[in-house]
């Protein structure tokens, strides 16, 4: 077998960009002859790169989920504005996954949990706590990350914006930032 051409790694990814949009915006039974017409290639080609729908759905799955686990902190502006223009469109298939339930869903879910170990072992959080403990804080952690995802829009609107986009990422992370130490006290239910 022969490995895929450059030219095949850029069509392949034009389609995954173009599934992840399309699915976010419309939902999950979107088309591929929608997301083909997006990517602005044939529905076979799309079929030919990641064999069904439900491949192409685990391929956008890891896209889009590998885009919001390995984010860095970027220090200057400019580059904060990249990260987060790149990862607009992944937050809102995340949202999209997370609101139309089944599945899909929990498997998303489950891998955002299993990525908070890497926040918690970075930041030195419960490195001694029991099993059980441990596992509430990366339940919590997912929760409150995932807050802004499911609220986006209503989030959007207080920022006068018509959806979620990078600015509202920029200070929905400069206002979560700013209240870092009520949220280490703790908010009490």
């Amino acid at each position: 077998m022969t490995p895929p051409s450059p030219a095949s790694d850029v069509t392949r990814q034009r389609i995954l960009d173009a599934a992840v949009a399309c699915f976010a915006r419309d939902g999950f039974a979107c088309s591929v002859r929608t997301i083909a017409a997006e990517a602005g290639v044939s529905a076979a080609l799309v079929i030919h790169h990641f064999t069904d729908k439900a491949g192409l759905r685990r391929a956008c799955d890891a896209a889009a989920l590998h885009a919001v686990t390995h984010k860095g902190s970027p220090d200057d502006e400019a580059s904060r504005r990249s990260a987060a223009e790149h990862l607009t469109p992944h937050v809102r298939y995340i949202a999209r996954a997370l609101i139309e339930g089944g599945d899909g869903a929990a498997a998303v879910f489950d891998a955002l949990v299993a990525s908070s170990d890497r926040v918690l072992d970075t930041e030195g959080m419960v490195a001694d706590a029991t099993a059980a403990a441990r596992e509430d804080a990366r339940v919590a952690l997912t929760a409150y990350s995932l807050a802004p995802l499911l609220l986006g829009g209503l989030i959007a609107r207080r920022f006068e914006r018509e959806e979620v986009d990078a600015d509202v990422l920029l200070r929905l992370h400069s206002g979560l930032a700013a209240i870092g130490p009520l949220l280490a006290r703790g908010v009490r239910p």
